[in-house]
């Protein structure tokens, strides 16, 4: 794997807990699902030698497009993270017992992906049993949420790690993200 760094930068005063890096995310990777759109995604971070983080819906949902499947394992191979985003897009992880998230942490495991290091929850819903699961499971980050203030504190020492996914557009509360129109 690449060497990737963690970044979180806000508009003022920012944070920089590593290398200045920032980490892209694709999420909803599955099966018969935007396959042109995603392999050109790939493509391109690929060709410029660049990592990506890549969000793979486990269970049913990925295994049997072989374009898909082909191009996820060779920006794995390439040294581009691929995440667990859980077992289908419909599971939402804030009111879920800690067996229940493990469960479906699980079931989101694709084998040829493992170890996971990172969680993305659907709609950043998640909560304390969550983290707990991830921990069960030796998950070291949770990626989701959305942050509101600057500057962004991570705590380093946590884990698993918690980075927000989106920054100045939403508030988060409680594990849920709330549009700002929401409110």
């Amino acid at each position: 794997m690449k060497d990737w760094a963690w970044i979180v930068v806000g508009l003022g005063p920012c944070i920089v807990h590593a290398a200045p890096k920032v980490i892209f995310r694709l999420d909803d990777v599955q099966d018969h699902y935007n396959v042109a759109e995603t392999r050109a995604i790939i493509d391109t971070f690929l060709s410029k030698n660049e990592v990506l983080n890549i969000g793979v819906i486990g269970g049913p949902f990925f295994g049997n497009d072989v374009a898909i499947v082909d191009k996820v394992t060779e920006a794995h191979a390439a040294g581009c993270e691929v995440f667990n985003h859980g077992d289908d897009a419909s599971t939402l992880f804030n009111d879920l017992t800690v067996a229940q998230a493990q469960q479906h942490i699980s079931n989101g495991e694709v084998a040829t992906f493992r170890p996971y290091k990172t969680f993305v929850p659907h709609e950043n819903r998640w909560s304390t049993t969550t983290l707990k699961a991830l921990r069960r499971l030796k998950y070291k980050a949770i990626s989701a949420g959305a942050e509101s203030s600057f500057p962004m504190a991570v705590n380093l020492g946590t884990r698993p790690l918690r980075l927000p996914q989106v920054t100045q557009t939403a508030d988060y509360a409680g594990g849920l993200w709330l549009s700002t129109i929401d409110q």
